[in-house]
């Protein structure tokens, strides 16, 4: 007969399990939300800059051209003029053209980058031959006559300067083009980036929408617990029903005001019970290790009258801190005489600790 192997299943693994599964789990999703975020928002930053160089590059190829063009044409005005007066015109005007050549192509090499670096340095040099070409051409129109600066400037050596520039910032342009196509592939995979990241985001909320149920599970659970032990017997569908009821209320009286400043006050309003359940505790721990080395919580059984008096010692540590408490939602006399200070968790450590103390004190004798 073949061995078998009892596996456990899922669906045996307990509530709690679950629970910091699903707590595991969402932080191993937030954890991976935060690291894609910074990623995506890093190559959004470099995407960002790479299209913004890639215009101004795209841009300088127009305005280069556009000034060649004006060059040349007040390169004939230099030449096809008879009187000195009309070339000198020209001629200065041809000068201006060269110097904002010369700017935009030196602002130009400020953004030159690996992919454009090789043709940007023909193109640079060619300019430069090309400016003192026709500052050459303006020199012999002003300085001898318009007919030696048309012998210099209209010739096929010019125009095959002219059309070696064409074809360089033809070749850089089709550079640019292929950088405009990498930079939308890259817009592609962020896009692609951000669609992971609302599923994430979306995947986060369905797991902490689990989460809640399984903690206001467990805080039922817990909390029948507690009304079992001090002998209160409550049906669980009932003390889940008037949990959800009061909880609904205070989520409605939460809505009516600056909320974060409400919730900040019942936190702190809740969080005096917590004294005088320790001083409770630590009590009835030292009574039941004293003398054993060892106890089991499982095994260890409450008296109703030892449950009903830690009830009522926590009870009345509570109310005598109330003069004591300083919160936004409430503000005892205590604290206010005392301008604002704030006592109450001495008070009801020390009231809780007193009243339980002498209580399991004269039982003892």
């Amino acid at each position: 007969m073949p061995e078998t192997v009892n596996l456990a299943r899922p669906s045996q693994l307990s509530l709690a399990a679950k629970l910091y599964s699903m707590f595991a789990l969402f932080g191993v999703l937030i954890a991976a939300i935060a690291l894609l975020s910074d990623f995506n928002t890093r190559r959004s930053a470099d995407l960002t800059g790479a299209i913004e160089t890639a215009n101004r590059a795209a841009l300088n190829v127009e305005r280069v051209n556009s000034l060649v063009y004006a060059v040349v044409m007040e390169s004939r005005g230099v030449y096809m003029s008879s009187e000195p007066a009309d070339v000198k015109k020209y001629g200065e005007g041809l000068l201006k053209f060269n110097d904002k050549i010369l700017g935009v192509v030196k602002s130009w090499e400020a953004i030159v980058q690996a992919d454009d670096a090789e043709q940007f340095a023909v193109f640079k040099k060619r300019i430069e031959q090309f400016i003192e070409f026709r500052k050459e051409l303006v020199r012999r129109g002003v300085e001898i006559n318009a007919a030696a600066g048309r012998e210099w400037g209209d010739n096929d050596a010019n125009r095959a300067v002219r059309s070696a520039l064409n074809a360089d910032l033809e070749a850089l342009s089709k550079v640019y083009a292929e950088r405009g196509r990498q930079i939308a592939h890259q817009g592609e995979v962020n896009r692609v980036m951000a669609l992971v990241l609302t599923g994430l985001g979306g995947l986060a909320l369905v797991v902490i929408a689990l989460a809640a149920v399984g903690s206001a599970a467990m805080n039922d659970y817990s909390g029948s617990l507690a009304l079992q032990t001090v002998g209160i017997r409550v049906r669980r569908p009932a003390s889940a029903l008037v949990v959800t009821a009061l909880a609904f209320v205070l989520i409605l009286w939460l809505h009516t005001g600056d909320t974060s400043s409400k919730f900040q006050g019942v936190l702190l309003v809740v969080s005096y019970w917590i004294p005088g359940l320790v001083a409770v505790t630590v009590i009835d721990w030292r009574i039941r290790t004293r003398g054993r080395p060892t106890i089991n919580p499982a095994e260890e059984r409450t008296e109703r009258g030892d449950a009903t008096a830690a009830l009522v010692a926590f009870t009345v540590a509570y109310a005598a801190a109330m003069p004591f408490m300083n919160t936004s939602l409430f503000e005892g006399p205590v604290a206010r005489a005392s301008h604002g200070a704030d006592t109450a968790y001495f008070v009801a450590f020390l009231v809780a600790g007193t009243l339980y103390g002498c209580y399991r004190f004269s039982r003892r004798t």
